[in-house]
């Protein structure tokens, strides 16, 4: 990825409107990445699990409304190799969070060292996967559709993340 699409897509996503399907995945990203930051930061199990349990329904929402609302769209630019590229592993990732979610659902000792460890690989791998979408997926969004098909795309976004 050139600097300039770097730019471009944080330039796009900033300026867009609200209901620009990037807005509403950078509002989302903010909020999962400050929720999965204070999981590693937390001491106490109990305070853990509360975290936590706000943290999985709401990336597992995102994760699917993104996947059908944005990947496949980006996925069936049949010009744009980048663009599917990035759709694809967009998937492949979001599969290795539902891993790390699954995981850390199953565990009954949030306050263990080994709980934290997978707390502290979902709140990096949540880092990595969001720097890429910010920096390579808005761009690829920007230059492949216009502003009123990423408004539709937000909205389809929403209603999509309302029925998880």
């Amino acid at each position: 990825m050139s600097l300039a699409q770097t730019i471009k897509g944080e330039i796009g996503s900033r300026f867009s409107g609200e209901e620009d399907v990037r807005a509403l995945l950078r509002k989302d990203h903010e909020e999962a990445l400050d929720l999965a930051r204070q999981i590693c930061e937390t001491k106490g199990g109990a305070a853990r699990k509360a975290l936590f349990k706000e943290l999985k329904p709401a990336l597992i929402a995102h994760s699917r409304a993104e996947e059908a609302t944005v990947y496949r769209p980006l996925q069936a630019l049949k010009q744009d190799e980048d663009a599917r590229g990035i759709a694809n592993e967009g998937f492949v990732e979001h599969g290795l969070l539902d891993v790390l979610l699954t995981t850390m659902s199953s565990s009954r000792t949030p306050e263990s060292e080994t709980w934290a460890a997978n707390a502290k690989v979902l709140h990096e791998l949540l880092q990595h996967h969001i720097e890429e979408e910010h920096n390579q997926m808005f761009a690829e969004l920007g230059d492949n559709f216009d502003s009123e098909q990423l408004e539709a795309m937000g909205k389809r976004f929403v209603a999509a993340k309302a029925r998880f």
